[in-house]
C-alpha cells in the first residue's frame, strides 16, 4: 500500500509537486502520465527515499517514508528508464550482489535468476558484462534484480502482518508453512542443514494443500537445477550452501534434502511424486552421481 498525503517538493523556490495526496491500494495500479517536468520521477524518488520533499508525508505499508526510508526501500524496487548498472560485473555478478545485499539464498537466488532469466530472455547472456550489454538488456537485468527477494524468507517476519492484513490468515499460514525460515530483522536464517531438518519434519504433518505448493516449489527447484547442471556441471551446487563445504559434500546434502523430501511427498501421496523422481535422478547422472 502507497499513501500518498500532501506532497510538496520545490527546486529553486519553483514547485516540481505541489500538495499530491494519492492512495494506492494492494493490487492497484497507478501510472504518472504528463509532460515533461510535470513531476512523474520527482514523485517517484520521493516515494522511494531516494530525493527528500519539502512537505507532506508518504507512507508504504504504513510506515514513513521520512521517518524510516530503509525499512521502506526494504519493501519497494524502484526502476528507472536509464538504470544505473556497474558495468564491470557480469551480469550474474549484479544479481548476486543485489541478492546479497537483501539476504537471498543461494538455493533461491539460483532459482528466481533462472526463473526470471529465462522469462526475459537473458540467461544466456549473464555471464557478459553489463558493460556489453544494450539499454534493454539493462533494463531487464534491472527489472530481475528488483524481483529477487522474497517476502518472508528474504525480508523477516516483519513482513508478516503486512501479509495478512492483505491476503488474510489463510495465506499468511500457507506462506509460512512453506517458509523455512522468517528470521527476525537483522537476524540470520541460521544453519542450513537445521533449517532443512526442521522443514521437512513440518511438512510430514502439513496439510495438504501445503503439501501440493511445497511440491510445485520443489518441481520449479529442481528443474532449474537441472537446467543449469547441463551448463555448468556440479559446480551448481556451490549456490546453496554458503558455509566452507567441499563442493563434493554440498552436493550431498542438496541431494539429501530433496530425496527426503521426496520421502515426504511419496508417504503423503502428492501426485507429482513421479516428476520430481525424474528430475533428480536426471540431477544426478549430469553430475555424476547416480543413486
Amino acid at each position: 500500500m502507497l499513501k500518498i498525503e500532501h506532497l510538496t517538493k520545490t527546486y529553486g523556490g519553483k514547485p516540481a509537486v505541489q500538495d499530491l495526496c494519492l492512495h494506492i491500494r494492494p493490487g492497484e495500479l497507478c501510472a504518472f502520465i504528463g509532460h515533461n517536468g510535470a513531476g512523474k520521477t520527482t514523485t517517484l524518488k520521493c516515494c522511494c527515499g531516494i530525493q527528500q520533499f519539502d512537505a507532506g508525508e508518504i507512507y508504504v505499508d504504513g510506515i514513513s517514508v521520512r521517518e524510516n526510508p530503509l525499512e521502506c526501500k526494504r519493501r519497494l524496487a524502484y526502476l528507472p528508464d536509464d538504470p544505473q548498472l556497474y558495468d564491470y560485473m557480469t551480469g550474474i555478478q549484479y544479481l548476486d550482489f543485489i541478492a546479497d545485499i537483501f539476504g537471498v539464498s543461494a538455493a533461491q537466488r539460483a532459482q528466481r535468476i533462472r526463473q526470471y532469466g529465462d522469462a526475459f530472455g537473458l540467461t544466456q547472456d549473464l555471464a557478459q558484462s553489463i558493460g556489453a550489454y544494450s539499454h534493454g538488456m539493462k533494463q531487464k537485468l534491472a527489472i530481475i534484480a528488483a524481483l529477487l527477494h522474497d517476502v518472508v524468507e528474504d525480508g523477516g517476519a516483519q513482513y508478516m502482518p503486512v501479509i495478512e492484513e492483505h491476503f488474510g490468515k489463510h495465506v499468511l499460514d500457507l506462506v509460512m508453512a512453506c517458509s523455512d525460515a522468517a528470521p527476525q530483522r537483522g537476524q540470520p536464517k541460521g544453519a542450513w542443514i537445521e533449517r532443512k531438518e526442521k522443514y521437512i519434519a513440518n511438512l510430514r504433518s502439513a496439510a495438504d494443500e501445503v503439501l501440493l505448493i511445497s511440491a510445485a516449489d520443489k518441481w520449479h527447484n529442481l528443474a532449474s537445477i537441472l537446467a543449469d547442471a547441463k551448463q555448468l556441471g556440479e559446480v551448481v551446487f556451490d549456490r546453496f550452501i554458503r558455509q566452507d563445504f567441499e563442493r563434493t559434500d554440498k552436493k550431498k546434502m542438496v541431494l539429501w534434502y530433496y530425496k527426503e523430501l521426496l520421502a515426504v511427498y511419496r508417504e503423503r501421496n502428492v501426485p507429482v511424486v513421479v516428476e520430481l523422481e525424474n528430475l533428480l535422478s536426471e540431477i544426478e547422472n549430469v553430475t555424476g552421481q547416480k543413486r
